[in-house]
């Protein structure tokens, strides 16, 4: 996956795209031609998502950013779908 450069990310924001980033490699790339097969992720997966930080993001107001903008952040290429949904 080639990440789109991005240049006006704050410190936090880069910290958390480069966390991001490195648990879908460690985590989710890795097991997802499995995933697309069985049509779903598995349990674990979210478990250790959790453990990482990564769900239940409270972001409020103005600064909540929409999923264009949190795409943008993540260098977002669609490299799979999981589910059979739109990928983009």
């Amino acid at each position: 996956m080639s990440a789109v450069p991005i240049t006006d990310l704050s410190e936090e924001e880069r910290i958390f795209r480069d966390t991001v980033r490195e648990f879908l490699r460690r985590h989710v790339v890795p097991h997802h031609a499995d995933w697309e097969r069985a049509g779903q992720v598995e349990r674990w997966v979210w478990k250790a998502a959790g453990a990482a930080g990564l769900l239940g993001l409270r972001l409020e107001g103005s600064a909540a950013p929409s999923q264009r903008e949190m795409k943008k952040a993540l260098g977002w290429r669609a490299p799979f779908s999981l589910g059979g949904g739109r990928s983009s």
